[in-house]
Parts: structure tokens; sequence; C-alpha cells
């Protein structure tokens, strides 16, 4: 398994760092040698409790609503614990970092926006089709399956009506 093969890599070999991508992914800090001192970061593109929190919020009350809330708080308490053993957070928001702090993460925590920087990436030169939007995104990812039917209630029609020749492309 994946645990093997992590602990066989960092039992052979120095690393200055190890970087886990993910709440999910905890598991596998126990797989990593640390006895070789590695700096171990964690990058998280989103807080999961905080997610699971939204969704808690925007349900109808339900036995199913009661379960989520349980889920996020347990979620929390098993996140902000963990993330006490890495020496360096990446989020992706101030926000986010501002939930950290507030729930007393100490860490060293840095914010690296999504997005991408336009001034050095430049749309390739010939043919396009006009008049055209594309969505690309998970679409099992709830946030995504949020802006886009919000995008599809609010903005698409808006879009349509000023010119109906516009297209979209989902794409997830």
């Amino acid at each position: 398994p994946l645990s093997n093969k992590i602990k066989s890599l960092t039992s052979e070999k120095k690393y200055d760092a190890v970087q886990i991508e993910h709440t999910f992914l905890f598991p596998y800090l126990d797989s990593i040698r640390m006895a070789n001192g590695y700096t171990k970061i964690i990058t998280l593109h989103n807080l999961e409790f905080i997610r699971l929190r939204r969704i808690y919020e925007n349900m109808s009350i339900s036995l199913r609503k009661l379960y989520m809330f349980v889920l996020q708080k347990r979620m929390k308490k098993h996140e902000l614990s963990v993330l006490k053993r890495f020496d360096y957070i990446i989020v992706m928001s101030d926000s986010d970092k501002e939930q950290l702090r507030a729930n007393y993460v100490k860490k060293n925590i840095v914010v690296i926006p999504n997005g991408v920087d336009t001034h050095s990436i430049k749309p390739a030169v010939g043919s396009c089709e006009k008049k055209t939007l594309l969505f690309v995104a998970s679409l099992d990812y709830e946030p995504n399956q949020d802006g886009i039917l919000w995008f599809l209630d609010t903005v698409y029609p808006l879009l349509i009506k000023e010119d109906p020749e516009i297209k979209l492309y989902i794409v997830g």
C-alpha cells in the first residue's frame, strides 16, 4: 500500500521537506519517517470543518442535518488537532488564515491564493470560439455545484438576455 511506499522512501533518502495536500491525506503523516527531521508542510485548499459547517447551515432540518452537525464538530476537532503536527500551513485565503488563528492555531500560516497570473500567462493566439464561456471544475465537490447553480440561476440569464448567442460549456 501507499503507506509502506512512503515509509520506504522517507527511510531511504533525506528530504528537506514533506508536503501533504488536503486534510484527507492526514493519515499518511504517520507513514513519514520523522527521524530525518523533515519540515512538514500541509496545503489546505479548504478548511474542511468550515466547508461542512456551510453544508450543515444550508440544510433543512432532518436527521441528515443532525448527522452533518456532528460530523462538522468532529472534523473541526480532528483537523485542528492534526494541524499542530505541521511546521507550515498553506491556505488559499486570508479568511482561512483568520479562521485558523481564531481557533488557536499558532503555526506559520502562509496564504497562497488560487488564481492565475494573467500578466505572465497569456491565451494562445489563434482561432477560438467567440462568445463562449467555459466552466471547468470537479462537480462532485459541493462548492463547485453551488457555484455553477448560482451562475446558471443568477448570471447566465442576464448574459443570454444581453446576447442570445453566448454559449456555456460545463466540464467536470
